[in-house]
């Protein structure tokens, strides 16, 4: 890569646009300081890179205000154009409050052959850079192989510690990136061991699950299980829900079994041991002779109910005769309380002088009344508003049809002025025409000022004296005719314009009022409908309609007062009508005539009630008797329906106690069937769970055989990176010290061709350690027996050292 042409503009100290043409063999570049001898290369930097290390601010791009050169205007370009190898590269901003930086590649006949950050740094990457550089290298690589900066040369010039200086020096040797480079591969080495070392926790940790799941194995004796199974019938080939399907099954038919044995057991041992001596028979023979007492017993308590109802009867004609007697003196005693307020009562209806059929006719009449009383005190407003609204709307209707009438004749007698004015507006068309004829003759009359010079009309073709001079009066006159008729038109429209808006007007009113006189119909049918309906009722009184809504409200109370007299008066008509035919139930004789002595019928009850105790108690112990006859009955009854549920016809004969031993022998037969199919149950169990503990242990060796392959691939990675890692540090270290040391190297030939102080002595490089670098001056004794070496950093000169650095970037790139 060679640079031809260098064009600054606007960058750094450089004012306006400065060209330097640099295609010569060696160029030198000589100024005092501050002159841009250093801004040139920070531009070729920029341009090539779009970034400048000795500007550029920890996690912050460049700063456009620092290159930007101070004097220059807002809007104002700054740029850098360089020509290499026939292609120009151009990188540039306007200067602004946020300038926005473009480069493009260009030939030399300006033809865009790249354009933009990625399409520039692909094309670099195609036509200069290495086929397999990285991108985001690229831009460090070329300011590394091409730019040997000011700063890189102070640097290691001031760097006097081997550390620093290694690192100095691998800046100018391009070396940096393989520094750093070793540096993140130590990075992702450690990374790698952790993650190596993961996943052997991991493996590990398998393990350990592995030797757990192993212990979850439960230890049981198959040849004993397939036993059981055989002589259960249950075929283990099956699929693993029908093998506990049918040990399932089995284990129910046996608990059914079991169950209705312990129900058979648990009903035989509720019955009394005497009882559990006898057999199903005897029990039966024992049941009828019980039932034959207990309907003994029930014959003798049916003949004591007999005789005792007898006693009840004869008692009660008894009672009945001593209540009679109170009675009848009670009689006498009420029969002449009724009397007395039969005669109070008689007395004061004498008083009002009405007969009972004249309070009821008399009390219809006045309820009617106050019916219409209250019709009309609840519809008195609304009818008196209603008959309002008829009168207003009444008057209001008769006025608006007079105000139409009146709207209507004036209406015709403005149509009338319009016929008159109408045919004068006629001229104004006229009017129009005479303007219409006006503007052609001032046509004609400008043709002739310009084109006419035989006096000949243009229209008629005919010769007169003084063409345009007859055709300007003919203007003229046009003129005042239609100045004169334009005045008697524009009033005539005046006037034709206000009599149609009085017709407007007119029309409008009318048609306001028509719709006002619809809705005053409508609410004087609405009126009239409910005037009808209020009078057409049964309860309207035109005279009542007719008061005041304060007098009917005073009628209303006197009538309500009237109603409550009359209705009191008809209360006691009914009251005494009561009385009197309760009094006609009570006996005509006198008291004299039925009053009775009670001793013998007393003396007569005593005996009675004598006997009727001594007949309850028999009844009583016969009851009790019958009582535990039944219950003995019926207990015994419940055994023998139970015993014929479990006993078969040939256990009848056998005693009790016999059938239940028979009965619990074979319940304890059953209870081994079933916890052997309970045993072989938990024992397929653990069969099932062994198996899944053995796909569980089967999963994890998988996932150890994975994690231990990978570890195998993660090793290999990590001895590659560490392999790679030392022949980075032995290019960089100990190989090329070696390279830098030898004799016909052209680090020693430039130094000696460019050391401004030409000496025997030669300069040696060593590395003690990794990312060291000793920089040492070599010279014989005297005696030329022994080697003598110093750091250059004490026997060089700094001009020297500039040279020696100048020489390795020489030798380097």
């Amino acid at each position: 890569m060679r640079i031809e042409q260098i064009n600054i503009e606007n960058f750094r100290c450089f004012k306006g646009l400065n060209k330097f043409n640099v295609d010569g063999k060696t160029i030198i570049i000589f100024g005092e300081n501050g002159y841009g001898k250093s801004s040139i290369f920070d531009a070729i930097e920029w341009c090539l890179t779009g970034e400048i290390d000795r500007f550029k601010q920890p996690g912050k791009g460049l700063n456009k205000k620092v290159i930007a050169n101070r004097q220059a205007e807002e809007g104002e370009k700054c740029s850098v154009e360089l020509t290499i190898d026939e292609v120009k590269f151009i990188r540039s901003f306007r200067i602004s409050e946020n300038p926005r930086e473009s480069i493009v590649v260009k030939n030399l006949s300006d033809k865009i052959i790249a354009q933009g950050k990625e399409n520039v740094e692909k094309y670099i990457e195609e036509n200069i850079a290495n086929k397999n550089t990285n991108k985001k290298l690229l831009s460090a690589l070329i300011k590394r192989s091409h730019l040997l900066a000011q700063d890189q040369i102070t640097d290691f010039v001031l760097r006097d510690n081997p550390k620093d200086r290694f690192n100095a020096l691998a800046n100018i040797m391009g070396y940096r990136q393989l520094i750093n480079m070793a540096k993140n591969l130590n990075k992702v080495k450690n990374n790698v061991n952790q993650y190596i070392s993961s996943l052997s926790q991991d493996v590990s940790t398998y393990n350990q699950i592995i030797d757990s799941k192993q212990k979850e194995k439960v230890e049981f004796n198959l040849i004993d299980f397939n036993n059981q199974l055989n002589r259960l019938g249950i075929n283990i080939d099956q699929e693993k829900e029908q093998v506990q399907s049918e040990i399932k099954k089995k284990e129910e038919i046996l608990l059914d079994s079991k169950s209705k044995l312990d129900s058979k057991l648990s009903q035989i041992q509720k019955i009394n041991n005497p009882v559990k001596e006898l057999s199903y028979n005897n029990l039966n023979d024992s049941l009828i002779h019980l039932q034959s007492l207990i309907q003994k017993d029930r014959e003798d308590i049916n003949r004591i109910e007999l005789l005792t109802e007898k006693i009840n009867s004869e008692n009660k004609d008894i009672t009945s005769k001593i209540t009679n007697i109170e009675a009848q003196n009670n009689l006498f005693v009420e029969k002449e309380k009724l009397e007395k307020e039969i005669s109070i009562l008689d007395s004061e209806i004498k008083e009002y002088g009405f007969l009972e059929k004249d309070i009821t006719e008399q009390l219809n009449q006045i309820e009617h009344y106050q019916n219409q009383l209250f019709y009309a005190q609840t519809h008195l407003e609304s009818y008196l508003k209603d008959q309002k609204t008829i009168e207003d709307s009444l008057r209001i209707m008769q006025s608006n049809r007079l105000y139409i009438e009146k709207s209507k004749r004036r209406i015709s007698r403005f149509n009338k002025y319009l016929s008159i004015f109408n045919p004068l507006l006629d001229n104004e068309r006229e009017s129009t025409s005479l303007n219409n004829l006006n503007d052609a003759i001032k046509e004609v009359y400008s043709y002739v000022e310009k084109n006419n010079k035989d006096k000949v009309c243009p229209v008629c073709s005919t010769e007169k004296e003084n063409l345009s001079q007859t055709i300007l009066d003919n203007i003229e006159r046009n003129l005042y005719i239609i100045q004169k008729n334009s005045n008697k038109i524009s009033k005539t429209n005046d006037i034709v314009k206000r009599i149609n808006n009085k017709i407007n007007d007119l029309t409008k009113s009318i048609s306001k009022i028509n719709n006002e006189q619809k809705n005053l119909k409508t609410n004087l049918e609405l009126a009239k409908s409910n005037i009808d309906v209020v009078s057409k009722n049964a309860l309207f009184n035109n005279e009542l309609f007719e008061m005041s809504y304060e007098k009917i409200t005073a009628e209303l109370k006197v009538s309500s007062e009237r109603i409550n007299e009359f209705n009191s008066m008809k209360v006691k008509y009914h009251t005494i009508t009561t009385l009197k035919n309760k009094l006609n139930k009570y006996p005509r004789t006198k008291r004299s005539e039925n009053f009775l002595t009670e001793s013998d019928l007393q003396s007569r009850l005593k005996t009675l009630d004598r006997r009727k105790s001594f007949l309850q108690k028999q009844k009583e112990n016969k009851e009790k008797i019958i009582s535990d006859n039944e219950s003995m009955f019926n207990k015994n009854n419940q055994i023998l329906f139970m015993l014929s549920d479990i006993l078969p016809n040939d256990k009848k004969d056998v005693t009790i106690e016999s059938v239940f031993e028979e009965i619990r022998k074979e319940r304890n037969e059953i209870t081994v069937q079933i916890d052997l199919i309970r045993n072989v149950y938990d024992t397929y169990q653990k069969l099932i769970k062994n198996s899944s503990v053995e796909s569980s242990i089967r999963e994890y060796n998988e996932v150890v055989s994975k994690k231990k392959k990978e570890m195998e691939n993660f090793t290999q990675e990590y001895n590659m990176i560490d392999e790679f890692r030392e022949r980075i540090y032995e290019q960089v270290g100990d190989k090329a010290s070696d390279l830098l040391n030898k004799p016909d190297s052209k680090i020693q030939k430039y130094f000696r061709y460019l050391n401004p102080v030409p000496n025997v002595s030669e300069v040696l490089f060593d590395s003690p350690n990794p990312e060291e670098l000793e920089i040492i001056l070599s010279y014989k004794s005297t005696s030329e027996k022994s080697e003598n070496k110093i750091n250059v950093q004490h026997s060089l000169s700094s001009g020297q050292l500039y040279v020696l650095a100048i020489s390795v970037f020489l030798a380097i790139k």
